[in-house]
């Protein structure tokens, strides 16, 4: 099966006409190893003839069919830029794959945002407004993969529309898991304090809801964290220490869920 498999990738890399056999009768093929193959194939059609690779990238994914739609996310994630931009038709097809209500195939273009941060900072952020987060922790991480150390540049191009965007997007994920997560929130957290405050403020208040509880862990501490948080290293951090204990004398100290995750906001 394996040499199967690499035979199938080198005819697909090596031949455009079988690539573009196996895409425009993607509908009709029974073979699971060819089908399994289809969106390396789109991949490689798109560089020998785009316009038919677009139509044909578009009859899948209307199709509805799951496997189909990834095999397209797949093909996108090197999509040309120039200039900055994306052309218009692989941008309307990226935006349907990224906002896919299927996580699995918002997971199979994730990938794209390593080419567009390489390409285009600005546009890898904007890109990020058309995710289907699915307040899904694992598929937010993949995703801000894009923002680990050799991404500076990413960061240095934030703006405070960003950052409450993305704030946004992980206000009501039940666990702030995964190494990346941690490493934007940390970011976040010396450089703009402001906002990942107001963020952690609203999460304890969430989760001091009768029914959030158990559900919902509004701040990574002990056990849990593995990228610290640096509200300490922030220029204005005595003020952010006085707004939080201003909140904290606010608090309904009989609400036993508010003083728990105070405690461990306090820790961070």
């Amino acid at each position: 099966k394996n040499s199967s498999s690499v035979l199938v990738h080198q005819l697909i890399s090596t031949r455009p006409d079988f690539a573009a056999y196996l895409v425009e009768t993607a509908f009709d093929q029974t073979d699971a190893l060819l089908a399994a193959n289809l969106g390396t194939a789109l991949f490689f059609y798109f560089q020998t003839d785009a316009e038919a690779a677009r139509e044909a990238a578009r009859r899948l994914f209307d199709s509805g069919n799951p496997p189909f739609q990834m095999a397209v996310g797949h093909a996108l994630s090197n999509p040309p830029v120039e200039d900055g931009r994306l052309a218009p038709a692989d941008f309307d097809l990226l935006i349907r794959v990224l906002g896919s209500s299927d996580k699995r195939v918002v997971v199979s273009a994730s990938r794209v945002f390593f080419r567009l941060a390489e390409v285009s900072t600005r546009l890898a952020l904007d890109m990020l407004r058309y995710v289907n987060f699915h307040s899904d922790a694992g598929l937010i991480d993949s995703i801000f993969m894009v923002f680990h150390g050799g991404r500076d540049d990413v960061f240095n191009a934030m703006t405070t529309a960003d950052v409450d965007f993305l704030l946004g997007k992980l206000r009501d994920v039940p666990e702030l898991d995964g190494h990346w997560v941690e490493t934007l929130l940390s970011h976040l957290s010396r450089f703009y304090p402001d906002p990942p405050l107001r963020f952690f403020l609203e999460r304890v208040e969430l989760a001091a809801e009768q029914d959030q509880f158990n559900r919902l862990r509004p701040i990574n501490y002990g056990p849990w964290t593995h990228v610290r948080l640096r509200f300490r290293e922030a220029d204005r951090f005595h003020v952010l220490l006085d707004r939080v204990w201003d909140w904290v004398v606010g608090l309904d100290s009989q609400n036993w869920r508010y003083t728990h995750n105070a405690a461990a906001l306090s820790e961070a």
